[in-house]
């Protein structure tokens, strides 16, 4: 006998228990949380693990019964603090019955209703994918197979001990899982998942789907491209990769008036709405980040001890954004001439690289090179950088099945 039938026949063997010890204390309360709540799993858990038709839908109409119930006579449980759980469990339920049991569409929409209300967890994200395969709903399938994917393949970097509390571990026959009785429900579902992306369908809505972000709407703004950066992010990243963006509080526009006054200056447009308005974005990845007033002056005075041309320039430029690249910073400089559309200031980026041979640091110096420079406006500029960021995550294989 294989692992997964083991595993499934552990199931029945310790859910039956658990039924059983749950029906006693529902005799002396019939509206005692726990057991209520105990009762519902494991009727759930055994109607998955049958191999017999007419004993999934048993279980469920009990299920269903009692899950209609407590959802019934909700006031019973509205101050016990663990009452979310039971009626997170109730909703499974009655998805996992209505779904089942499913003669119509409305069927299938009552199951979605139900499921959607179901809270989160690995089984109940596969029951959803069943439900949405049935009412043809592919899109919203394929972006939860997209979201499993990322999170088993989130789970294969976690220690051995981490793994045991995982929501979603990858199964690889440990003897926790077996004994438990999970192997058989995890691995099932891992497999469901699998199956799907396999699919031609899958493959081609991924290579559709993820083009909406590498490729920017025309003039698109700053603002719109963090969005499409934030959106990107959203769909796998646990904030270990690129990160999750986040802003200062914005600045006053009266502060920035204030500055180009005392400097002499005007800021591109754009980049004074973008920072009045959201303020300055930073994120992990490449530690890019908009500078600050006071971190624009340090960076000026770093920019020109070291670059060979900043005595021909440094009057007309001004740097407002820094990152990092392996082995060198980066910094992003307006620069006031030649001016484009819109009045706005060009960028440039600006690169030192070095090494510590013998403790003694190494500069190379690369200066902006004026009359070669691909020079754009700010809102260009972030644009492209979301642009080449989104790339250079999904070229990390990511995304991809293997």
């Amino acid at each position: 006998m294989n692992i997964l039938e083991t595993s499934r026949l552990i199931i029945e063997e310790k859910y039956q228990e658990a039924l059983d010890a749950c029906n006693q204390i529902l005799m002396a309360n019939e509206y005692n949380l726990y057991g209520c709540y105990g009762k519902l799993f494991s009727l759930s858990q055994l109607a998955e693990a049958s191999h017999l038709q007419n004993k999934k839908i048993e279980y469920l109409q009990e299920a269903k019964i009692l899950a209609t119930k407590v959802l019934d006579n909700w006031e019973v449980f509205k101050y016990n603090s663990n009452k979310e759980e039971l009626s997170d469990m109730a909703n499974y339920c009655l998805a996992k019955y209505f779904f089942i049991t499913s003669s119509s569409k409305e069927d299938l929409q009552k199951a979605l209703l139900h499921i959607n209300r179901a809270g989160d967890a690995d089984y109940k994200r596969a029951l959803k994918v069943e439900i949405l395969l049935q009412l043809n709903l592919t899109n919203e399938v394929y972006r939860i197979v997209l979201n499993e994917y990322q999170r088993i393949k989130r789970g294969a970097n976690n220690s051995e001990e981490d793994a045991e509390d995982e929501d979603f571990p990858i199964i690889n026959g440990k003897t926790y899982f077996q004994e438990k009785g999970i192997y058989y429900l995890l691995k099932t579902n891992q497999d469901f998942f699998k199956d799907i992306r396999e699919t031609n369908e899958y493959q081609n809505w991924i290579d559709t789907f993820l083009e909406t972000y590498f490729i920017p709407h025309a003039n698109e703004t700053a603002y719109e491209a963090i969005i499409r950066l934030k959106e990107y992010i959203k769909l796998y990243d646990s904030g270990e990769t690129i990160g999750k963006v986040t802003f200062s509080e914005p600045i006053p526009i009266s502060e920035i008036e204030e500055i180009e006054k005392e400097w002499n200056i005007h800021f591109p447009s754009s980049y004074k709405n973008f920072i009045s308005t959201y303020g300055l974005f930073s994120l992990k990845h490449h530690n890019y980040k908009l500078l600050s007033f006071e971190e624009m002056l340090t960076a000026l005075k770093y920019y020109k001890e070291w670059s060979i041309e900043a005595d021909k320039i440094s009057d007309s430029i001004i740097p407002f954004q820094k990152g990092w690249e392996v082995g060198y910073e980066q910094l992003f400089l307006f620069y006031t001439q030649p001016k484009v559309n819109n009045n706005e200031m060009n960028i440039k980026a600006w690169s030192e690289t070095g090494d510590v041979p013998g403790g003694n640091l190494v500069i190379q110096k690369y200066g902006p090179d004026i009359t070669n420079s691909n020079l754009v406006s700010f809102d260009e500029h972030i644009s492209t950088l979301v642009t080449d960021l989104v790339r250079e995550v999904n070229d990390s294989d990511l995304y991809k099945n293997k």
